[in-house]
């Protein structure tokens, strides 16, 4: 269905959401355990974002690209600081946006990298203050990320 919707944005011309479709195809392909696949969907959702100026899902596209390289596993020597650098780039992005929603993403996700990587108090210590300054959303998935609170 999903990519039925990125053919029909084909087919009548529209190219301004397709980074946004895109990423959602990505995120079925990594529910679904098809890790490569979401990488290279997502790959293609930066490309069209860099060629066209549309970064308003960008954030999100290099949280989701970092959190995907992550759940594939096999990390190789330099992947951790690569994954670090999305995410660290994903928050910049967010918080340049006014986009507090995908910067608490990047932000829970970086902590919860970091964690694993043995580098949890600081990247805990930046999501708390994040969080911290947030007056709404509680209820929100993305406040219910388990290993955050």
């Amino acid at each position: 269905m999903i990519r039925q919707a990125i053919g029909f944005t084909d087919v009548i011309g529209i190219s301004l959401v397709r980074p946004n479709f895109l990423a959602l195809l990505a995120d079925t392909q990594a529910i679904q355990g098809h890790f490569d696949e979401a990488l290279a969907t997502l790959g293609d959702a930066l490309n069209i974002a860099e060629r066209t100026g549309e970064r308003c899902y960008l954030a999100e596209i290099l949280r989701m690209t970092a959190d995907i390289r992550t759940r594939r596993g096999n990390l190789a020597p330099g992947d951790a600081d690569a994954i670090d650098g999305l995410l660290t780039n994903a928050i910049l992005l967010a918080r340049e946006q006014g986009a507090r929603g995908f910067e608490l993403r990047a932000a829970t996700t970086r902590a919860l990298f970091a964690a694993q990587e043995g580098r949890g108090p600081s990247a805990l210590a930046e999501l708390a203050t994040l969080v911290e300054a947030c007056t709404e959303g509680f209820d929100t998935p993305d406040f219910e990320t388990p290993g955050c609170w």
